[in-house]
């Protein structure tokens, strides 16, 4: 788990183990596949079914999307805060889309490290033109 993240802030706010917290995310994660045919039908009927690691994973879904930061070696030279994130170094915000599968489907680096992800997403092509892409 990344120091400062939100795994890290959680394990910290609650008081309990590194691994507790990767727990409750396994578990969170397969009662929703538990719950599956009662509340996620878009866009196939989708099944759960054990990854490589023995979790239950959504399959058929669009995609799992998350942001991250791409950290840059040095320092650059033009508008560096811009690159500044709040992690204490110099980077871009990385907005991606997996499949089930764990493949890019989707990826963009619009956005610098200073961005947080909700408008770094907001950005994007995708976002912008999701009535379009995802009508009903």
């Amino acid at each position: 788990m990344e120091e400062g993240g939100a795994g890290e802030r959680t394990r910290i706010a609650l008081n309990i183990g590194y691994g507790t917290v990767w727990a409750y995310t396994w578990r969170t994660i397969e009662l929703l596949c538990t719950l599956l045919s009662e509340f996620i039908r878009w866009p196939l009927q989708s099944v759960a079914h054990p990854s490589e690691s023995g979790h239950r994973v959504l399959r058929h879904c669009i995609g799992y999307i998350d942001g991250s930061n791409i950290v840059l070696r040095d320092k650059p030279m033009i508008d560096p805060e811009a690159y500044f994130s709040r992690k204490k170094n110099y980077g871009f915000n990385l907005q991606a889309i997996c499949n089930w599968e764990g493949r890019f489907i989707w990826a963009s680096m619009a956005q610098t490290a200073s961005t947080h992800d909700w408008p770094a997403w907001k950005s994007t092509a995708l976002y912008q033109a999701n009535r379009v892409l995802f009508p009903s």
